[in-house]
């Protein structure tokens, strides 16, 4: 049992307006300058990320496709051996026959 009565309502509905007014002014708006640059720095990781995946893509492509013309000059060099390798035996074969 209290000897004393306090009513504090008005008291801590002016703490809670302050409190209020303290977020809306002040923190609301440092965490969104905050998030903002957040976003902005992820942006610009992202972007360079992008263009070196890119320059990974366009020098692995190139090297495809060298690797390719390699591989049908190979082929072809193959063929050319084999069609002359043939063709000597054929005339080798007639020789002797």
């Amino acid at each position: 049992m209290a000897l004393i009565n306090t009513d504090w309502t008005q008291e801590l509905d002016q703490v809670n307006q302050s409190l209020n007014k303290l977020l809306h002014t002040n923190v609301e708006p440092m965490i969104e300058r905050t998030m903002d640059r957040g976003v902005l720095e992820i942006e610009k990781a992202l972007d360079k990320i992008s263009v070196e995946m890119q320059g990974a893509i366009n020098e692995l492509a190139q090297q495809i496709e060298q690797q390719r013309v390699a591989f049908i000059k190979d082929i072809w060099k193959i063929v050319l051996v084999s069609f002359t390798l043939l063709t000597a035996l054929s005339l080798l074969i007639i020789v002797i026959i």
